[in-house]
């Protein structure tokens, strides 16, 4: 069964990269999107321009007042559990 599955989306993925009728390609992205929870939705939404000058100026700010951790530490925390 598990291999079937993985044989079917290889075969779908061979497909969809020959692909070329347009209206075949938008029905299945639809498929897709209304396949995605709500937080898949939020995670994968584009972000505004806005949103992202706004990020990257708290960014900025954390990283001027030290606000900041390692890589090695952030690896350190999430393998305990701890993320921030």
């Amino acid at each position: 069964m598990i291999m079937d599955i993985a044989k079917k989306k290889l075969e779908l993925i061979h497909w969809l990269s020959k692909l070329e009728n347009e209206s075949v390609l938008e029905k299945i992205d639809q498929i897709r999107l209304d396949s995605l929870t709500e937080k898949q939705k939020e995670f994968f939404r584009p972000i505004e321009e806005d949103e992202l000058i706004q990020s990257l100026q708290e960014a900025e700010s954390d990283y001027k007042r030290g606000k900041i951790i390692s890589q090695e530490e952030l690896v350190k925390r999430i393998k305990k559990g701890k993320i921030l």
